[in-house]
């Protein structure tokens, strides 16, 4: 390198007061302009989606005696393939975070909802489940805390909420007996009732809580196929059946185990496990009849508690071995 000094006093001059030319030739003013028509376009754009939206709304209801607007099926399909596109020069949280404000904002246009959010102590970790539901759900949505699993329950199940945000079941501590589960009081609720449809956060960011949390959300609405799903079913059991003894009865059916949780009553009468499977399914697929029939009269109940497209995030049930 030459040192500055051999640099004649013009050149000099030049190399430290001037700022490089955009190899497009366009000035400040000329990008600054296009920035602004962009934003423009971007604003029409969005407008022109919540005109479909109020549209959508409107042929749903014109449709159907009993239109559904939530599709978390959909809402994960679109996420995708914008996180897939190839060359993007925005960060992918920050794209997710985008539409799922759009997706939200629309979704109110074409029906208001309302989110019941599990808030055990103001101040506490619920505030945490409180930022994940607003990153997830949008800074407009209305956000209405529970101090307990089963308000949120209850908010859901008589339709004073349309959404409920609870906490990923852990296993119960050996030794200590907690109080009936959240999973466990929606399974007695029978198959007519609310479903397990998300799976929060999509992507983590510094905006959605405590590092590590993670929440499922129910919803009196069907759960949607999306090619890469995760299913939930819950069993309450007559005996003290293992979980390899679990694991080899749905390998027998064709059915791959991601995670499990257990919990028995202070009776130790019974004892439920809530099994995380990987892939979609309702209650007539054949491979939980074959489950059922390994596990004989072990069994006295199987519940499909609903399914949730996988997320970027890992959202789910603590991974478990046989």
């Amino acid at each position: 390198m030459f040192p500055l000094q051999k640099l004649g006093p013009c050149s000099t001059k030049a190399l430290l007061t001037s700022h490089p030319v955009p190899m497009s030739g366009k000035t400040l003013d000329e990008f600054r302009r296009e920035i602004d028509r962009i934003d423009d376009a971007i604003l029409d754009l969005l407008d022109k989606r919540a005109q479909i939206a109020l549209e959508v709304g409107e042929l749903k209801r014109s449709t159907s005696a009993t239109p559904v607007f939530l599709r978390p099926g959909r809402e994960a399909q679109v996420l995708r393939r914008l996180l897939e596109r190839p060359n993007g020069k925005f960060p992918r949280a920050v794209v997710a975070r985008i539409w799922r404000e759009i997706i939200c904002a629309t979704l109110r246009l074409e029906t208001p909802f309302l989110v019941s959010v599990f808030e055990p102590e103001p101040g506490s970790e619920g505030e945490s489940y409180l930022a994940m539901a607003r990153a997830y759900f949008g800074v407009e949505t209305t956000l209405r805390p529970a101090r307990t699993e089963a308000g949120v329950l209850r908010n859901v199940r008589d339709r004073k909420a349309s959404i409920g945000v609870l906490p990923v079941p852990v296993d119960e501590p050996p030794g200590e007996v907690r109080k009936e589960p959240w999973w466990v009081t929606l399974a007695c609720s029978g198959e007519q009732g609310p479903k397990i449809v998300f799976g929060l956060p999509w992507i983590r960011t510094p905006v959605d809580g405590r590092q590590g949390l993670t929440a499922l959300a129910i919803a009196n609405a069907p759960p949607e196929q999306t090619g890469d799903d995760l299913g939930l079913i819950a069993l309450e059991l007559l005996d003290q059946t293992s979980r390899t003894r679990l694991h080899g009865a749905l390998a027998q059916a064709g059915l791959e185990l991601v995670g499990a949780v257990s919990w028995q009553g202070a009776d130790r009468a019974l004892r439920w496990h809530l099994i995380e499977l990987s892939g979609f399914f309702d209650e007539a697929d054949p491979r939980l009849g074959q489950f059922q029939g390994a596990l004989g009269n072990s069994l006295k109940r199987l519940v499909v508690l609903g399914a949730y497209p996988r997320t970027p995030a890992g959202t789910g049930l603590s991974p478990t071995s046989p």
